[in-house]
């Protein structure tokens, strides 16, 4: 991965509000144990990756992302693990506490809004 990298994030349909993707969608929810769950956009097509997401019974109305050279910028770490399948990545919240982890969430979210969704499932 390079700074260029676009770590693809899929988005819930609760994670929209007032017709855009809130920072609920880039901030990590207990079960993730600080670890959000991305796509390695060198590996994954953004629609590859919706498709993916969704056989697997999960619910994702578009993928949206942010760059790893984002992430850097706020200090959010990232890593590609291939754990649970290949071009699996995270976005590493675990050293920030809830405030910080909300707060790098919103950066994140204005990214994505920025850039706007790069595939959104057909109606």
């Amino acid at each position: 991965m390079n700074p260029k990298t676009l770590l693809l994030r899929q988005v819930n349909p609760a994670w929209i509000q007032a017709g855009r993707i809130s920072s609920q969608a880039f901030v990590p929810t207990l079960k993730d144990n600080g670890k959000l769950s991305v796509y390695n956009g060198d590996r994954w097509k953004p629609s590859d990756s919706h498709q993916h997401f969704e056989s697997q019974g999960l619910l994702s109305m578009g993928v949206a992302a942010a760059s790893c050279h984002e992430c850097q910028k706020i200090g959010i770490p990232y890593e590609e693990d291939n754990i649970p399948f290949e071009g699996h990545c995270f976005m590493d919240f675990r050293s920030l506490g809830s405030s910080a982890q909300k707060r790098a969430g919103k950066k994140l979210a204005k990214y994505a809004r920025e850039r706007g969704f790069l595939f959104t499932k057909p109606a």
